[in-house]
């Protein structure tokens, strides 16, 4: 019996709405707190300044590479990878299952993106209420406002702990 067999029938007697909302809950921590130590280990670890210089530099060899063309590109990219965008998608797909009935699947899918946004939003909202320290990528500045220019850590580490 495999560990999806022995999680059916541990939990058989439950409604299977109640037991997806529990997953969802425990989806969101456990994300959540892999989210907080990494972030934690990038910013404050052992090699916080041996991967704080490599940031930098993989950032500032962007900066040099630039390109208009390649500036379009990667606003092209980076709008289709938006969280909202990713989403729609999803919620796009969600709709064509449920039209066709496959309401498991559809099931599924609306407990991945509901897990998927709350962390996308959760991360949102650190962000704002941080208080965070200026970045300078060659001659751009980036404050704790704007995630612009790729540094590689913004997303891991920054969002939740401020370089102190």
């Amino acid at each position: 019996m495999d560990i999806t067999e022995r999680f059916g029938e541990r939990f058989r007697d439950h409604h299977p709405a109640v037991v997806a909302f529990w997953l969802i809950l425990a989806g969101f921590l456990v994300t959540a707190a892999v989210l907080i130590l990494v972030g934690l280990f990038i910013t404050h670890g052992p090699f916080a300044g041996p991967i704080g210089r490599w940031d930098a530099h993989v950032s500032q060899w962007f900066v040099d590479l630039r390109t208009e063309t390649w500036n379009r590109v990667t606003v092209i990219g980076s709008g289709l990878g938006m969280t909202e965008v990713i989403v729609g998608i999803e919620l796009l797909a969600l709709l064509v299952l449920a039209v066709i009935r496959r309401w498991r699947d559809a099931a599924f899918l609306f407990c991945a993106v509901t897990l998927e946004a709350a962390v996308a939003f959760s991360t949102s909202i650190m962000w704002t209420l941080g208080a965070f320290d200026t970045f300078k990528v060659g001659d751009r500045t980036l404050d704790g406002s704007s995630i612009v220019a790729g540094s590689t850590r913004v997303h891991f580490g920054v969002v939740w702990f401020p370089r102190g």
